[in-house]
């Protein structure tokens, strides 16, 4: 054997098995320019398992799913379920029955080679030349006292667009958009944080409530997506704008173009994407002295155990109580809840408990009403109808009512039934929407 051909022997690697009881030379693998890739399957499993994230998500193929808590929670998933992981995102709710999904264009444009995939820090980070995506949980805070999930896009440098696109799919839910607030709503108490302005609140198509023993809908609200503030290398932060179109299943994120042009890259947040598990509304609305209602056609029969409100600005000893009126805009018997004074939770969604039950007949119209002392309700911007009336508080409500013109507000404010069906609501006509869907 000559040195060259020795050479070449040690230059290639053998292993030797034992199969059938016989030796089998098995050449090692030599992967020469084609390295295996950071988002194939094999080595997205080996790092994950070696991954702080090993706690939060369970991974299936090249998927990664942070399991909801209960069968009314969120539940997220990164990837995309196949032999090479991409930064897909989606978040559902009440055990899948509604979801939304969205995947980043022009990754296909990017070679295998130029991505990376890295668990680290509580994050999935995939990185290409010149986007990095980020996934982590923003967890429970006082800002999203229901926890919420952060999909960040990081800008390495210039793009050639100021328009960031994102293909999406839904099942189950209504988009709202969230315009600012009118001067006449802020001089009459309502606040809307910066981020809602221009943010989407998203609900259940067509449920809401709570069934004693079923998934607890409440007031119908899956999650919200908040408007965009993009940050430059430097501290400049600028507010982007969001918009989701549905039927054309397409999301898109404007920046700035003076942004675009002058910003110290990288920019990060480029496309804010913070989706908020809150189930309460966005906006507090002042109603101060007023009576609040809802209207709907109650398709079913069944007893009410008590109204949930989310409550803005109460302080204790401000008295809250709710209500319900009958189609002919009279009291309905055992319609009023306890009235509350003290033990409130500000901020949030508070019960209001009946002592005796009242009863809703299927085919029939209802008023939902709640009448406060000096807080305000939380709401969003929907197709719902709200009437707001103004009525000094008293310990009774008046035995009729008469509505005012109506809000297109979707209220923080759900019944809870007992073992029985609830009422579904059915449209009425034009002016009404449902309010006791099941």
């Amino acid at each position: 054997m000559t040195k060259k051909q020795k050479t070449l022997l040690i230059a290639i690697p053998v292993t030797i098995l034992l199969v059938g009881g016989a030796f089998w030379f098995a050449r090692e693998p030599d992967f020469g320019n084609s390295i295996p890739s950071t988002v194939d399957l094999p080595q997205v499993a080996q790092a994950f398992a070696q991954s702080d994230l090993i706690q939060d998500y369970v991974m299936e193929g090249t998927t990664f799913t942070k399991p909801a808590k209960d069968e009314n929670s969120v539940k997220i998933k990164i990837g995309n379920n196949t032999d090479e992981f991409t930064p897909d995102f989606y978040i559902s709710r009440w055990e899948d029955e509604v979801y939304f999904k969205m995947k980043p264009r022009g990754l296909d444009k990017v070679a295998k080679k130029d991505k990376d995939l890295k668990f680290e820090d509580k994050k999935i980070k995939f990185k290409t030349p010149d986007i990095d995506y980020e996934m982590y949980d923003l967890g429970i805070s006082e800002e999203h006292p229901e926890g919420a999930y952060e999909y960040e896009v990081i800008l390495k440098k210039k793009p050639d667009s100021n328009i960031i696109t994102f293909d999406i799919e839904t099942q189950g839910l209504d988009f709202f958009y969230q315009p600012e607030l009118t001067q006449k709503e802020i001089d009459e108490g309502s606040f809307m944080p910066e981020n809602v302005i221009g943010s989407y609140a998203v609900y259940h198509s067509t449920k809401k409530n709570h069934i004693i023993g079923q998934k607890n809908y409440k007031a119908g609200k899956a999650f919200h997506i908040y408007r965009p503030q993009m940050e430059d290398a430097n501290g400049w932060k600028v507010w982007g704008e969001l918009n989701i179109d549905v039927q054309t299943e397409i999301k898109t994120i404007t920046i700035p173009q003076d942004f675009i042009d002058n910003a110290v890259y990288p920019i990060k947040h480029a496309t804010g994407q913070t989706f908020g598990n809150e189930h309460l509304g966005s906006v507090a609305w002042g109603a101060f002295n007023a009576i609040v209602c809802w209207y709907g056609e109650s398709t079913d029969s069944g007893s009410i155990t008590k109204l949930t409100i989310g409550i803005d600005g109460w302080e204790n000893g401000e008295k809250i109580k709710g209500g319900i009126y009958d189609d002919n805009e009279s009291f309905l018997t055992n319609g009023k809840t306890e009235e509350i004074s003290t033990g409130l939770i500000d901020d949030a969604f508070n019960d209001f408990t009946y002592s005796a039950q009242p009863e809703v007949t299927s085919g029939l119209n209802y008023y939902l009403c709640i009448w406060t002392e000096a807080s305000g309700v939380y709401r969003d911007v929907g197709t719902d109808q709200l009437y707001h009336d103004p009525v000094t508080y008293a310990e009774n409500f008046p035995a009729t009512y008469t509505p005012l013109s109506p809000f297109d507000f979707i209220p923080s404010i759900y019944a809870t039934f007992g073992e029985a069906a609830p009422p579904a609501v059915a449209p009425v006509d034009s002016t009404y929407i449902n309010v006791w869907d099941d």
